[in-house]
């Protein structure tokens, strides 16, 4: 939720700045947190393919992403078509429901899709995996397609360490070994040091050839190598820090929060930014001054009405296919 807070909460006119994007805190978040949710989609993605079938996986990819994408897409169009008068601006609008705003579920989809294209027919080629991760350096980055590249490594090494049970293999030496722990924090804090602007996921592409002049950026390759070296070790932290803590809480019943919360995350995020942050907040927050209150209060009630609603269409049959894929 942090990225729809960039636009509401305190202080929102610094938030708006390009100050912000020297915050620490915003960097810390921002040079991990999509891998770290790739890597774990990878993973569970994994474990789908080891309990079902692979008509199975490939049969649920459609019902549990692709018609959620369709379904909370249509509450944006409804909204755009209340909202907007002439047509250019709603199908410009249309378009962005759709193809941005939810671009992190149209990642997991495509990258679900490529592997089970490549564990079927190629039988996970390593080779073609990684001649495919080349490609995308030099192939254009139109509609989305930098952030869907950004996205492959991470979702590939989540579903190859699920895949060659590395968890299982490695756990014992990951639980005791607080060295590697503090070496992926010092590692984070140092490669933090060189975060810029252009480092972060939304305003550098990804593609090293500039298709204007027909030469090659090579910075980029750099930049691109440094992002996913800083994602690693960023991601690598907090999945051990959290793994860490919960050995020794597991017993402790806010993990059944966590868990619930975890279950609830593609409502809490979609409905508060497709109908909350878009179009109710900015109207009634438009005339109260910013605190770090108001902000903690805004939250919790958004937090609230986003799981209100999460457990009505939990409970709606129709509502749970045609929003939550049947979960």
């Amino acid at each position: 939720m942090l990225g729809h807070c960039i636009q509401f909460g305190s202080g929102r006119e610094f938030l708006q700045s390009e100050a912000f994007f020297a915050d620490a805190v915003f960097k810390a978040i921002y040079g991990c947190h999509m891998a770290l949710f790739m890597l774990v989609s990878g993973y569970l993605f994994g474990m789908s393919l080891k309990r079902h079938t692979w008509r199975q996986v490939f049969a649920s990819r459609f019902t549990s992403l692709l018609l959620p994408l369709m379904s909370w897409g249509l509450i944006g169009v409804v909204v755009a078509v209340m909202h907007y008068q002439s047509i250019v601006p709603l199908i410009k609008e249309i378009v962005w429901r759709y193809l941005h705003s939810m671009w992190f579920i149209w990642a997991i989809f495509y990258n679900s899709l490529f592997v089970l294209m490549l564990r079927r027919f190629c039988k996970d080629s390593a080779l073609i995996y990684f001649i495919a991760w080349l490609l995308l350096f030099v192939i254009p980055d139109a509609f989305n397609l930098s952030l869907y590249k950004y996205m492959y490594p991470y979702f590939l090494c989540g579903y190859l360490t699920c895949k060659f049970d590395l968890l299982a293999r490695l756990q014992d030496r990951i639980c005791s070994n607080w060295g590697l722990l503090m070496a992926c924090a010092v590692s984070y804090v140092l490669l933090m040091q060189f975060f810029v602007y252009e480092s972060y996921i939304y305003t550098s592409h990804y593609s090293i050839v500039n298709f204007k002049t027909g030469a090659f950026d090579w910075w980029k390759l750099g930049n691109d190598i440094y992002r996913m070296v800083t994602a690693f070790a960023g991601s690598s932290l907090v999945l051990l820090s959290v793994y860490a803590l919960w050995k020794k809480t597991s017993q402790l019943s806010i993990w059944k929060t966590v868990a619930k919360l975890g279950k609830a995350s593609l409502v809490i995020y979609l409905f508060s930014g497709e109908v909350i942050f878009s179009h109710i907040l900015p109207k009634i927050t438009q005339s109260i001054a910013p605190s770090c209150f108001i902000n903690l209060l805004e939250t919790v009630i958004i937090l609230f009405v986003c799981y209100l609603v999460y457990m009505i269409m939990r409970n709606v049959t129709v509502l749970n296919k045609l929003f939550l894929g049947g979960r």
